[in-house]
């Protein structure tokens, strides 16, 4: 399942090699605009509805060794039909093309 791709951010870059250099407020600043940039481009409602929807973190464990599936928990979350659990929210994921366009602006180079 596809969460979003997160572009880099300009003011971001390179920060972790200055945290020693950066003041706390700064530090702060920047981790509540990591935080909102990072939420505007992953379904972040769609991460915890799949984790929730996992049946191994329906039980807070793993099956023990030789239970098999017989360990799982019965019922829980509902999954729609395409495998994933509904999202609260309405993300829509950018278009392959877009993220490209929009990292071609930032700087990135192709080939990865």
């Amino acid at each position: 399942r596809f969460y979003g791709v997160v572009p880099k951010v300009a003011q971001l870059d390179g920060l972790r090699e200055k945290i020693s250099e950066t003041d706390e407020e700064a530090l702060e600043n920047m981790a509540k605009m990591n935080a909102e940039h990072f939420g505007k481009h992953v379904d972040i409602d769609g991460i915890f509805a799949d984790a929730a929807a996992d049946p191994w973190c329906r039980t807070g464990a793993a099956p023990r060794l030789g239970t098999g599936l017989a360990a799982l928990p019965k019922g829980g979350p509902k999954v729609a039909a395409s495998g994933s659990a509904p999202a609260t929210k309405s993300f829509q994921p950018l278009s392959r093309e877009q993220v490209t366009s929009a990292a071609k602006k930032e700087g990135a180079k192709g080939g990865g």
